[in-house]
């Protein structure tokens, strides 16, 4: 599967509830996609660290991913 789907559906999770853990993200794909956890963790670990790298989600504590304008400071 492309990991296009995983990110734009992270993506958008992350931006409808505003802040998330990063369990959450690993049962939402797991659920939706049909992988196993420990895929499911190895995908979002490459995946995240770009996303947040980038300015598309704020990492403001270790294993919690928000939207930026939710994150202050």
């Amino acid at each position: 599967m492309a990991r296009g789907k995983y990110v734009q559906r992270i993506i958008d999770f992350v931006y409808s509830k505003g802040c998330v853990k990063k369990q959450e993200l690993i049962d939402l794909l797991v659920t939706e996609f049909g992988i196993t956890r420990s895929t499911a963790d190895a995908v979002l670990r490459t995946l995240l660290f770009r996303l947040s790298k980038r300015g598309i989600l704020a990492r403001p504590y270790w294993g919690y991913y928000c939207r930026p304008s939710e994150v202050r400071g």
